[in-house]
């Protein structure tokens, strides 16, 4: 998805932000606020062909995205390549090698061992792999979340190749981190 510019954006964000939770844990955690242009939002969602994405659209059945195409962002066609798995696309779309894996769980050649991209020891093995293509990662400098590699990205939560909950929240009191969970459940 990507967003149109309009003039009345940047009043519209910053009206959002001061109501959203999502800055309230920023500034109580310290950190700082992006004043940027934006950047780019990919959303992967397993499993969902563009046709049926469309049909739960028409039928109201993905509200937060409605609201995101209806504040000017767009659907574009993405193929996921083969093998059709996350990390498979993710590699693709994060460091331009495409096949980086040859499923979700396969066996390695060098230790005849099962992988499972969803742990984090393959998970970092396959991304220093990635890492060694000669392209620049496609999240440098941006973030990750929930992804199975990081893309090289500055700022990553809940990926298995750095798993971990990640600077802020490991230097936040307990009452904050306590908040963040409730408020996120």
């Amino acid at each position: 998805m990507t967003k149109s510019a309009t003039p009345l954006n940047p009043w519209l964000r910053r009206w959002h932000n001061y109501r959203s939770r999502s800055e309230w844990f920023i500034r109580w955690l310290g950190l700082p606020c992006f004043e940027g242009p934006p950047g780019l939002i990919l959303i992967q969602i397993d499993g969902l062909s563009r046709s049926q994405l469309e049909h739960a659209l028409a039928r109201h059945k993905m509200p937060f995205l409605k609201r995101l195409l209806g504040r000017g962002y767009c659907l574009h066609h993405h193929y996921s390549g083969l093998p059709a798995t996350t990390p498979a696309c993710q590699g693709q779309l994060f460091y331009g090698v495409p096949q980086a894996v040859p499923a979700f769980s396969f066996r390695d050649f060098d230790t005849g061992e099962m992988v499972r991209m969803y742990e984090p020891g393959p998970a970092k093995a396959v991304e220093a792999r990635l890492r060694q293509s000669s392209h620049t990662p496609l999240l440098t400098g941006g973030s990750a979340y929930v992804d199975n590699f990081t893309g090289g990205a500055a700022e990553v939560h809940f990926c298995p190749a750095a798993i971990g909950w990640g600077p802020p929240l490991r230097g936040a009191p307990g009452w904050i981190v306590g908040l963040f969970v409730l408020f996120h459940l």
